[in-house]
């Protein structure tokens, strides 16, 4: 797969495959007379698998990690066969400079040498840690950042964790791992000593991002607070407040330097089983209205829209559930949907829905887009009771083109006198009311006073004639 997918080197693929053998693996150095000691480091949080997940056709890459030294998995230390008497362990110490930092360096010395130099307490013995595996296993926090920004962490001793200006990583923070994959950063802090840090956020680019803090005990993740989709800009600043025991981490944005710093809270905090959730949910759309041809519509119309986090069979209880729908509606920015009150469009002319489901995990859908055009505008029903009536784009005001004869009985007259043409908009006294003429039948528009009160204004709108009484409007005698 990773020579086919990712032209992995098969050159190098098969050298591995070719010096991996079984004889190999089992190679046990003491029963050829040759003495053989294990120094493997641990409580450092180490990468040691990059998981793809191709799910609906949307590729999502993620890092996990487990107990080690920074490079080393505590996990592949047993494939060195040194006998427990001669396996040790050094605490919190990386893998590329295992040799040289106190405690390992002199532990190496006495074991060649057969001094005696004092290894302080950072080295200790196989049966140390089977006798408590806690000395040796992962407790702290991991923060995890998928974006365009990226962590700066100090100790309370001024030592950092972060990424330098030429893009490359520092860390000199004792127990701590700091990992850069494109823009996703993965930074471990170890707290089994009550350890406190500052944590800053600066922003490198616009877009989003999601803040992961995952509490590590015993090397196992039991609690993820997520903080999902936040805006970042490169103006970006913020701080990152851990909060004390079970107390929530909170964030402090400030988007520039001019504005108001905002705190936020978790979107969403999961048990251990949910901290696994890995797939993102899967949103559907529905569009209604009055279909001409695929795509094309007349009058408004109405985007409904829906997701379900996937449930994987056999790990149910790792779905975190759906968080919310994101949509972008003709490039105007994302809002968050709200399911009890669909998407409505009534302007006449090309149109184009983005939206995506994430759920309480953090994952994103992939961005789905649907388009459509309204051709013409609504026509409203062809009733003349009741109020009100909804809101429609009409046909241009057209003039007068019909004359009605006058019921005499109402007016006592005999003379024929203009009506407003199809598709005007008219203004009645009798009940402040603006109807729209259609097909000769007058349809409510909107009511006068309630389209005031909201702060409208009438275009395209004239008042009525006495030649429109024919349409049943009551106007009273001698009413101008």
């Amino acid at each position: 797969y990773l020579k086919n997918n990712y032209q992995a080197n098969s050159q190098g693929f098969l050298n591995a495959n070719n010096t991996q053998t079984v004889d190999f693996e089992n190679l046990n150095l003491n029963g050829l007379g040759i003495d053989t000691y294990n120094i493997v480091g641990c409580k450092i949080w180490t990468l040691n698998k990059m998981r793809e997940v191709n799910y609906m056709g949307r590729k999502s890459y993620y890092g996990e990690g487990l107990n080690g030294d920074g490079t080393v998995p505590v996990a592949s230390s047993g494939s060195i066969n040194a006998p427990d008497d001669k396996t040790f362990y050094a605490e919190e110490k990386d893998h590329s400079k295992m040799l040289s930092l106190d405690g390992s360096r002199q532990k190496i010395v006495n074991l060649l040498t057969g001094s005696s130099l004092n290894v302080g307490d950072s080295i200790i013995t196989k049966q140390a840690v089977q006798d408590n595996p806690n000395l040796c296993r992962l407790k702290g926090k991991l923060l995890k950042m998928f974006s365009p920004a990226y962590f700066i962490v100090t100790d309370s001793y001024g030592n950092m964790s972060t990424i330098a200006e030429d893009g490359s990583v520092q860390n000199d923070i004792p127990g701590a791992s700091y990992e850069l994959y494109g823009d996703h950063k993965y930074v471990f802090l170890p707290t089994d000593e009550g350890q406190s840090y500052t944590i800053k956020l600066q922003g490198t680019g616009d877009g989003t991002f999601t803040v992961y803090d995952q509490t590590i005990e015993e090397d196992n993740i039991v609690k993820t607070q997520v903080f999902s989709n936040l805006s970042v800009t490169t103006s970006l600043t913020g701080q990152v407040d851990l909060g004390n025991g079970d107390s929530e981490t909170t964030l402090l944005i400030q988007q520039t330097s001019a504005s108001e710093p905002t705190t936020i809270r978790p979107t969403s905090i999961l048990n251990a089983s949910q901290s696994q959730d890995l797939i993102a949910p899967i949103s559907t759309s529905t569009i209604s209205g009055t279909l001409i041809t695929n795509g094309s519509y007349n009058g408004e119309v109405s985007i409904k829209l829906s997701a379900d986090d996937v449930i994987v069979a056999g790990a149910e209880s790792q779905t975190s559930g759906l968080l919310n729908i994101q949509y972008n509606l003709n490039s105007q920015g994302y809002q968050t949907y709200n399911t009890s009150t669909p998407i409505t469009v009534s302007t006449i002319g090309n149109h184009s829905l983005q939206f995506f489901g994430t759920d309480k995990a953090g994952n994103n859908e992939i961005l789905q887009t649907i388009s459509f055009t309204i051709e013409k505008p609504a026509v409203p029903p062809a009733s003349s009771g009741g109020g009100g009536g909804g809101y429609y784009y009409v046909q241009p005001l057209k003039p007068a083109t019909t004359t009605l004869e006058l019921i005499p009985q109402v007016l006592g007259l005999t003379t024929k006198l203009p009506t407003h043409g199809e598709g005007s908009l008219i203004l009645f006294s009798s009940d402040k009311t603006v109807y729209l003429i259609q097909d000769g039948i007058k349809h409510p528009f909107f009511s006068a006073t309630q389209f005031l009160k909201a702060d409208y204004k009438f275009k395209n709108v004239v008042m009525a004639w006495l030649g429109d009484e024919p349409l049943g409007l009551g106007l009273p005698y001698g009413w101008r």
